[in-house]
């Protein structure tokens, strides 16, 4: 039996509280925070390790009650050692039209987008003191998660639960009708920033914060964040090409949902040398199984519980994909594929097919339709290829060819294109995964997948002190972007700590 898993001890408030100010990223912030009028009692960074204690105590009037009940002066104790000066400080902490202030000074595009590069460039520095991100070039047949890059998109719900309606859409001057309020003399708290979430086939309500992580051993720690107002993909994919310019050729594997898929792929590997590795999008499928666009009996007539019967047996159709899980039944999988053709530089028969990324020796069986995956042709190693102007992937395959007792090698190079491929053998090198989901190394590097779910679900209980848990803090969408990075910015402080004193 496996050892149990030890409950990690959680941090009181007041750790979560002495983790921000000892955290040295904190200090890399305040060249980005605008300064305007009339200099402030406060430094700048100071003011920023304060607006991150909403996210400790839940909100930012919670936050400060807690410091004018006694915690000020810690905190002014922890920030005079970190910064390694007996600074001059006030004698009571800021007040609520301050840290608005602050709030408002820092949630316009252009500081905004200053103050998000400024955390992005002191997170990479904790990542690479950490050894994460390294120079070398990868083998993305065995990819080493030192070089990952993790990213999702939450969403936090609206402000409010106002919604209004428009009575007059065919006029310049619209006029509106609000539901859900009871606002009588001033005007609903309608929030009006809002992500367009049907692009991405959901029905959420609110705005969707994109964010890209990384791993030290089993913490997580927050590198880039921004607010998708559509398809979550396009913020993904200028997210990750920001981390990418920032550590050069250092970065090697992304892992994200199949909001990354088809040309996506593509793209992030022609252009910045970076390999996704997640589950491809199934096949659609009507309600008794059968697939829309296969014609083949060998999937149309396969139920799931005989898939998973003909996976322990080690024979499945192609098209069909079965993953064992943890807890609970396998997993069927209506799997796309596409013919490759015989093994190169042999005259060998094998049929060799493409079936949910991995590639794969078919037969025939006498009297059953269809094709069926007995053996799988394994990936060695896969290097990048630097193009001059893009990136190539470059894939060296071994097959045990169990009837001469030899083994064929063979090499790929897939040179993603702008367009989708339209020779099948094109579509086939282009669907080849060096780390398929059939092969244990993916739920290695894939499950880290998991932590990103996990983030997000910290980030929503830090958002609030009641049943409203998960709901933004503010109704200007430009201000919940910076109060999500201060969320951002106290979890990176809590793992930092938590690392570096063993905890």
């Amino acid at each position: 039996m496996g050892k149990a898993r030890v409950k990690e001890r959680q941090l009181t408030k007041r750790e979560e509280v002495k983790a921000l100010l000892t955290y040295p990223a904190l200090y890399g912030l305040a060249g980005a925070v605008p300064t305007s009028g009339r200099p402030s009692a406060y430094p700048r960074d100071l003011l920023i390790a304060v607006a991150a204690l909403a996210r400790v105590y839940g909100s930012q009037n919670a936050a400060l009650t807690e410091l004018r009940g006694g915690l000020w002066p810690k905190v002014c104790k922890w920030y005079r050692a970190a910064v390694g000066s007996d600074v001059s400080l006030p004698s009571v902490p800021p007040t609520a039209r301050v840290m608005d202030r602050l709030l408002q000074s820092l949630a316009t595009p252009e500081a905004s987008q200053e103050l998000r590069t400024a955390f992005m460039n002191t997170s990479l520095q904790v990542a690479t003191g950490f050894g994460l991100f390294t120079d070398g070039e990868p083998d993305y047949a065995h990819p080493d998660k030192h070089h990952l890059l993790l990213g999702d998109g939450t969403f936090y719900r609206t402000y409010s639960e106002v919604r209004r309606e428009c009575v007059n859409p065919d006029e310049d001057e619209k006029v509106y009708r609000y539901f859900n309020t009871r606002a009588k003399v001033r005007p609903p708290r309608f929030q009006t920033k809002s992500t367009d979430a049907s692009q991405d086939g959901k029905s959420s309500r609110g705005i969707n914060h994109v964010t890209v992580s990384t791993k030290i051993g089993a913490r997580s720690l927050v590198l880039a964040v921004d607010q998708s107002m559509g398809g979550e993909v396009n913020e993904a994919l200028t997210l990750l090409a920001e981390v990418r310019r920032a550590l050069g050729t250092r970065a090697h594997i992304v892992v994200w949902d199949r909001a990354i898929s088809g040309k996506k792929i593509g793209h992030l590997l022609r252009d910045h040398g970076l390999l996704v590795i997640n589950k491809d999008v199934a096949r659609p499928g009507n309600k008794s199984g059968a697939t829309k666009d296969d014609k083949s009996d060998a999937t149309r007539l396969v139920s799931a519980d005989k898939a998973r019967e003909m996976y322990y047996k080690g024979m499945l159709p192609v098209g069909i994909s079965v993953y064992p899980r943890t807890g609970g039944r396998a997993e069927v999988v209506l799997s796309k594929h596409v013919e490759f053709g015989p093994v190169p530089g042999t005259d060998c028969w094998h049929d060799l097919h493409v079936d949910d990324g991995g590639l794969w020796d078919t037969i025939q069986i006498p009297d059953v339709p269809g094709l069926f995956k007995f053996r799988q042709v394994k990936p060695i190693t896969s290097r990048r290829l630097n193009r001059g102007t893009a990136w190539a992937l470059e894939t060296r395959w071994r097959l045990e060819c169990g009837s001469h007792g030899r083994c064929h090698e063979f090499t790929t190079v897939w040179d993603p294109l702008e367009e989708a491929p339209q020779r099948k053998h094109d579509k086939a090198i282009a669907a080849l995964r060096p780390v398929p989901r059939s092969l244990e190394r993916f739920a290695e590097v894939h499950g880290d997948r998991n932590s990103t779910e996990s983030l997000h679900a910290w980030f929503k209980a830090r958002t609030g002190t009641t049943a409203n848990r998960g709901r933004a803090t503010r109704l200007d969408g430009d201000a919940q972007l910076i109060e999500h990075l201060w969320a951002c910015l106290l979890r990176n402080a809590i793992s930092y700590y938590r690392i570096t004193r063993q905890i």
